[in-house]
Formats: structure tokens, sequence, C-alpha cells
């Protein structure tokens, strides 16, 4: 990408991300105006040390002590104000950037749900993991930092330059004529560390996908004795991502030491320059006191600025990723069309063409007829297509020509969620999600009574199975029920599918972590379910 591209894209980012920062108007407004009372506490603290020096050095013998007391109780007050205003910016900042995050998280979530699923099917889900946890976590540290720098570092900026100009307009000449150094040695090093960022965050991505990938298959690991292969693996992702992260790091931390350098050699420059038309008698003691502490108030938000560079950019990084996923396309569900309405449950398949690549076709020309009320088993060899017909049936794919229609209804006449209402799945994989035994199978029916819920798990042959965990129905499952076996898990999905007693129903190996006895008394309870309703 060219240098001016990157240059609009990271505007582009900045843009969007103020305008998520603008949630928290209220807290902005005072954020800003802590930054200038801060401002104003710390910029007067050197102007009256400047005029307690002036009055103890021309006093001679005769020092004003009550002049100097009032000085002194001023410039208490000024240091307690700078503290609490200071604080009140770090509490500010911090509630803006976790509010601002919050809502990232939020879009970015919502629009994860709302991709097609052959988008995230494509997709590593570890990459998605790492943009909606660790990206985030980058996104509030760098920008509690900036919007300290931003709401106090300016105003220090510009007041102590002003200050300067005050006391002596040829010191303060001198100070700004060497702080553009500062940022040309900044742009120069961010031009480096950005890209290192954005590399880290997507090794980070890839790790995440790896290490989930292996704690949910530790059995398999095991059982093929393929621990070595599998921590070499992880070793080789975890050192590239240690490359990554320190090559992001070396051009980071340059930052910082560049500018105190170039700072320092402009104190040293104010100095002496200060003494000098201190000798001439241009300016008194306490100004040059004065001038010396405006010089470090001058350069404190440059080094600031350059010591939060870093977690900015890796800030930067992260939100460019968190704004692809949130601009990716969403899945249309037609909610402007019409309901499915089912009639009998005839499901039709005409000259129906899909493939997963372009150059490799999976089913083409397929027509099929399914009277309602019908029991079809659709069969093949491993790969022949039976789990993608199921997609097809629910509408998870588009197809790529023919039709599919239910009772008449084309699936691109009516709308998604009203065709997949309609369907009652059970698949090999059963999915289970961290809540109640009831709630799982209630997940479809979520208002099912305990009743409702206990009659669909004796007809699923799972009640015994529940009422031998700790609580029964009000066991807390965790980590996708890992706790339970396989079948259990199978029980528990089906269970969920008879309370929802569908009008067609879907059974993709629904049985197969099941013994045949359980699985014989499950089917002829599914006999009776589906009694004139259509099942695949």
């Amino acid at each position: 990408m060219k240098r001016h591209e990157h240059v609009t894209e990271r505007r582009y980012t900045l843009r969007r991300l103020a305008r998520y920062t603008g949630g928290s108007k209220f807290r902005l407004i005072v954020l800003i105006l802590s930054g200038l009372l801060y401002g104003f506490c710390a910029l007067g603290a050197p102007y009256v040390i400047g005029l307690t020096i002036d009055q103890m050095w021309s006093g001679g013998l005769n020092i004003n002590l009550d002049r100097i007391g009032k000085l002194l109780v001023i410039l208490v007050f000024l240091y307690i104000g700078a503290s609490l205003f200071q604080w009140l910016l770090s509490t500010l900042s911090n509630g803006v950037s976790a509010r601002t995050v919050a809502a990232l998280r939020r879009d970015a979530f919502n629009r994860l749900t709302d991709l097609p699923i052959a988008d995230i099917d494509r997709h590593p889900h570890g990459d998605f993991q790492s943009r909606l946890l660790s990206d985030c976590d980058y996104i509030i540290d760098g920008l509690s930092q900036v919007l300290i720098q931003f709401c106090s570092g300016l105003v220090m900026f510009v007041g102590a330059m002003v200050m300067m100009f005050i006391l002596n307009a040829w010191v303060a000449l001198a100070a700004i004529l060497v702080t553009p150094l500062c940022f040309v040695v900044t742009a120069l090093i961010n031009k480096h560390s950005r890209a290192k960022y954005r590399d880290q965050s997507k090794i980070m991505g890839k790790l995440n996908d790896y290490a989930a990938e292996q704690i949910s298959g530790h059995h398999l690991v095991r059982g093929f004795d393929h621990i070595e292969r599998s921590d070499r693996a992880f070793n080789e992702l975890n050192q590239e991502l240690y490359v990554a992260g320190q090559k992001a790091q070396f051009y980071s931390s340059l930052t910082n030491p560049g500018t105190r350098f170039v700072n320092n050699i402009a104190y040293v420059l104010v100095g002496v320059i200060a003494c000098v038309v201190g000798l001439r008698g241009a300016i008194t003691v306490g100004a040059i006191a004065a001038l010396l502490n405006y010089m470090q108030q001058f350069a404190k938000p440059v080094n600031e600025f350059s010591a939060v560079t870093s977690q900015f950019q890796n800030a930067l990084a992260g939100a460019e990723r968190l704004f692809e996923l949130i601009d990716r396309p969403i899945e249309d569900k037609r909610e402007e069309m019409p309901n499915l309405v089912i009639h009998s449950g005839e499901v039709e398949m005409n000259q129906v063409t899909f493939s997963y690549e372009p150059n490799q076709k999976l089913i083409e020309d397929l027509s099929l007829n399914v009277p309602a009320g019908q029991k079809i088993a659709i069969v093949g060899p491993t790969g022949a297509g039976k789990t993608t017909l199921v997609n097809l049936l629910m509408n998870f794919y588009e197809l790529d020509g023919g039709d599919i229609a239910v009772d008449n209804q084309s699936i691109y006449d009516i709308s998604r969620s009203s065709l997949r209402r309609s369907y009652g799945m059970v698949l090999q994989d059963s999915w289970l999600f961290s809540g109640t035994v009831h709630a799982n199978i209630a997940y479809g029916r979520p208002n099912a009574t305990r009743e409702e819920v206990v009659k669909a798990a004796k007809l699923a042959r799972a009640h015994e199975m529940i009422q031998r965990l700790p609580h029964d129905y009000d066991t807390v499952l965790t980590n996708s029920a890992e706790a339970l076996s396989a079948g259990e898990r199978q029980l528990l999905s089906i269970a969920r599918v008879m309370l929802m007693n569908p009008k067609m129903l879907i059974l993709d190996e629904a049985t197969s972590n099941i013994d045949t006895r359980t699985e014989q008394l499950i089917q002829m309870n599914f006999s009776d379910l589906m009694k004139g309703n259509t099942s695949f």
C-alpha cells in the first residue's frame, strides 16, 4: 500500500474512533475543562516560584516575609489544584475509553452475528475472538493515554510557550526552533512501528485460533500422542508473535529517547540564553528559574506523547481490525418479505447448483421433491454433500443456481427467520452454551415451563441423565458442556428440538454418539412427534 493510502486510512480510522467517543459528550466536556484547569494550575506554579525567588533575591536583609508567605500559600493551592484535576483527567479519560470500546465491541459483535454463515465458516474463529478481546484492550489503553495528552498536554504545550514569550521572546524562540525536530523524529519512527503493530495483531489472531483449536481437541491430541507436534506448532506461532512484537517495540521504543534527547538540547540552549540575557539585566533571576521550569513543561507533553506512541499505534491497529469486521457485508435477512406459511410441509429443490469454490462443483442441477409428511434419508460417502444440503435447506448458504421452495414458497420470497424457525435441527456436533440445563433445552422456546422442559427431556431419554447432575435442571453448564459426554450433549440437543415441536425436522447424524437402545427409543419418539410432518 502506498504511503498516501496509509495516511488516508489512518485519518479515516481516527475520525471513526472520534465519532464513537461522541457517546460520552458530557464526560468529554468535563475532561476538557479539567485539562484547562490543570494547565492553569500547573502553569501558574513556575510563575509564582519566580516571583518568590525575586522577592527573596531583591529584598536583601529586609525580606518581606508576609508577601513570601502569601505567595507560598498560593503555590500550595496551585499544586493541590493541579493534583486534583490531574486525577480527574485520568478517571474521566479511562471512563470515556471504556465506554467507547464498549460501543465498539457491541457493534463488532452485532455485526459478527449478522455475517453470512459462509463468511464465518471461512474465517479463523480465533481471529474474531482476538478482535473482540485483545484489540479492544489495546484501544482502551491507547485511547485513555491519548485523551489525557490531548486535554492536558496541548494546554501545557501552548501555555508554556505563551508564558516563555511573556518572560522573554528570544528564549521562547530558541525553544520553538528546536521543537520541530521532535515531531520529525516521532513521525519517522511511527511510520515503521504502525505497520509492525498491525502485523502483531494479525499473528495474535492466528495464535488465539490455534490455541482454541488445540484446547477444544485436547483429547485427540493426547490420544494420537501429538503433544510434541502441538507444542512445536504453538511455539512456532508464539515465536513469530515474539519477533513481530519485538520489531514493533523496537521502533516504538526509539521515540521517547529520541524526543528526550532533542528536548534536552533545547533545555540546555534555553538555559544558556536565559543566563546570557539575565547577565545583561534584561530578566531577573526569578524569571530565569521560571523559564527553565516552563521549558520543562513545554517539552513534557512532547516527551509524554512520544512515550504513549507505541500504545496509540497498537490502538490504531486494533481499531482498523475492528472496523474491518464492522464494515463486512451482513446477511440479507429479507425482513421485508412475508413469513413462511406452512400448509403441509412439502419441500422441492429445483435444478439446484452450489459450490464452495467457483472452480470446484459440488452440487449441480439437483432436483428433488419431498412430499409433505415424508421421511427422507440422505446417504452418501463423506464429502458427498449431505451436510451441505442441510445448509442449503436452512438457507445458510446462497445457491449458485436453481431454487428451493417450501409449500410452493421460494426461500428467496420469504424472510430467513421464518424459514429457519420452521425447522428443528439436530447436528452431529452438539452446541450447548454456558447456562443451566433448563435454559439450554428451552433455547428455542425461552418461555417454556419446567413441566414442558421435563416432558421434552423424557421424550429425548435425557431426563434420567439430567437427574444425576448436581442440581438436575438448574445445573450450570460451562465451557461448552465439556463435562458431559458427546452422547449426553446430543441428548440435550434432541430435547431442545422435542420442545420446539417443529413443522419440519433435520437430523444430521443426530444420534451418532448415542448407544443403540437409547437411539431406538428416541427414534420411536421422533416418529410420534413427526407424524404428518416432513423430516430429513
